[in-house]
């Protein structure tokens, strides 16, 4: 089974009332024949702008990063009945890759790889002549 992983933004609730909607939607995953591998809460935070599901605005919630393996013809059950369920405000499930590749590792700063690029000067009548055009590029 290809895995997925999916991210909620779930309405700003009480702490049992989000523990039940929680556990809806990840019980739909695994109604649908999904297997469930990590729960992460990221706590509530403020939206980056201001949502509209279900004929509400919302300016804050609840994330959550849910990664689970399932069949691919579940995954367009598991979003229509997520973007039905009032306590959701914005569901979305990307593919993850089955092989997590680490980021390479940082080689440090090549500093003589990079150079500063040349100071144009536009207007030479109101350079000051007590300062050294060289010293301007550092």
């Amino acid at each position: 089974m290809p895995g997925y992983e999916m991210a909620l933004i779930m309405r700003v609730m009480k702490r049992p009332d989000l523990i039940a909607a929680v556990k809806r939607s990840v019980g739909a995953v695994i109604e649908r024949g999904g297997i469930v591998k990590n729960l992460e809460n990221l706590g509530e935070k403020r939206l980056p702008y201001r949502m509209i599901s279900h004929a509400e605005h919302f300016t804050r919630g609840h994330y959550f990063i849910v990664d689970f393996d399932s069949p691919p013809d579940a995954i367009t059950s598991v979003q229509e009945y997520l973007h039905r369920d009032v306590d959701v405000i914005r569901p979305t499930i990307l593919n993850r890759e089955t092989e997590r590749r680490e980021p390479p590792p940082c080689r440090g700063v090549h500093i003589g790889l990079y150079q500063l690029p040349e100071r144009i000067i536009r207007n030479k009548k109101k350079l000051r002549h007590d300062v050294n055009v060289d010293d301007l590029s550092k």
